[in-house]
């Protein structure tokens, strides 16, 4: 388990987090960049629900949609008549962005795996889907008691 809590520490440093940015998307920041993978996941959201998935006060959201905004990444959609109420959504450049994003972290995986053998790599897929969707369980569980 050990090897398990490096390597999430290690993906999680926000040194290794503007790195990897810097190298998909040079002039969009790691802040944007993370919206933009969020909305390429989850799909449009409103500002509110952003700011819970993503850890951010609704300021920061704000300020970072804008930005978004600026590169042509996503758009803002009212959801009801009197426009109070706005969906979040990405652009056809911020489709083409998160694609990128998760190609990224498709190529840093293929990098790291390299002289794995046909067996070991099998393995490991199976395994990290299986411990992909223990983690998406145990964090809506922890999510649930609070």
């Amino acid at each position: 388990m050990a090897a398990t809590s490096a390597l999430m520490y290690i993906w999680s440093l926000p040194q290794f987090q503007r790195a990897l940015a810097a190298h998909v998307a040079p002039d969009v920041d790691l802040g944007v960049q993370t919206l933009v993978r969020h909305l390429g996941m989850f799909g449009a959201q409103l500002p509110s629900h952003l700011g819970v998935a993503l850890g951010m006060t609704r300021s920061n959201v704000s300020k970072i949609v804008r930005r978004a905004e600026a590169h042509g990444l996503v758009t803002r959609e009212p959801v009801d008549r009197d426009g109070r109420s706005i969906l979040v959504d990405l652009s056809p450049a911020g489709d083409v962005l998160a694609a990128q994003i998760l190609h990224s972290g498709d190529e840093m995986m293929r990098e790291m795996t390299r002289g794995w053998s046909r067996e070991e790599l099998r393995d490991w897929t199976r395994l990290s889907h299986r411990l992909a969707n223990a983690a998406a369980e145990y964090a809506q569980k922890i999510i649930n008691a609070h």
